[in-house]
């Protein structure tokens, strides 16, 4: 799938009055978790783009593959389009909330908190 595609279908979901998260981390308690609290908290508008091929149990999570998620990122990163749009990264070439989690700042649950406050 080429760059305007990717753009296309982000653009879709966006307009379609979604909002995305792109995870650009490869952990399967981490969506778990992330559904889980979107679920409880009656949140249906948001789609989770994702690369782990075990999907959790909930609509709300859509697999995509690497390549995907990599071009999302990198639109994403281009442009910064929109509000709607949000990436979860473990790089540690940008400062992200998972260095709060490693160095035991914050708990997963709080990060994912925390990214949720505004959605």
């Amino acid at each position: 799938m080429n760059n305007i595609k990717i753009r296309e279908r982000l653009n879709t979901s966006i307009t379609s009055g979604n909002k995305v998260i792109i995870l650009d981390y490869d952990s399967l308690d981490i969506i778990h978790l992330l559904c889980k609290v979107l679920v409880s908290k009656n949140i249906s508008n948001v789609e989770i783009w994702q690369s782990i091929e075990e999907k959790p149990n909930s609509e709300l999570s859509k697999f995509i593959s690497r390549e995907i998620v990599n071009k999302a990122i990198y639109i994403y990163r281009m442009y910064d389009f929109s509000d709607k749009v949000f990436v979860i990264s473990d790089s540690d070439q940008y400062g992200t909330m998972f260095n709060y989690v490693k160095t035991g700042i914050l708990t997963k649950q709080e990060m994912i908190d925390a990214l949720l406050y505004k959605i």
